[in-house]
């Protein structure tokens, strides 16, 4: 029913300015830093219903903002 594949992929980051905002998104760690330039992705495609959903775990180090307005508000 399930259909799961892991694929890696290799970016280049050459854009100085770029560099610096991905390096401030991931807190300035080194190591995930050098994380972005090899990155694996894990997708999940059902089958039977023909959807399918990709999984990065990089994307999860990213920063959340909160919003301006409240949920309450």
């Amino acid at each position: 029913m399930f259909e799961i594949k892991s694929r890696s992929g290799q970016i280049a980051v050459d854009d100085k300015e770029y560099s610096d905002k991905i390096r401030r998104w991931l807190g300035n760690d080194e190591q995930l830093y050098k994380s972005v330039y090899n990155q694996s992705v894990t997708s999940v495609f059902n089958k039977y219903i023909r959807e399918e959903a990709l999984f990065n775990p990089l994307r999860g180090k990213r920063p959340i903002s909160k919003p301006k307005i409240s949920d309450l508000e």
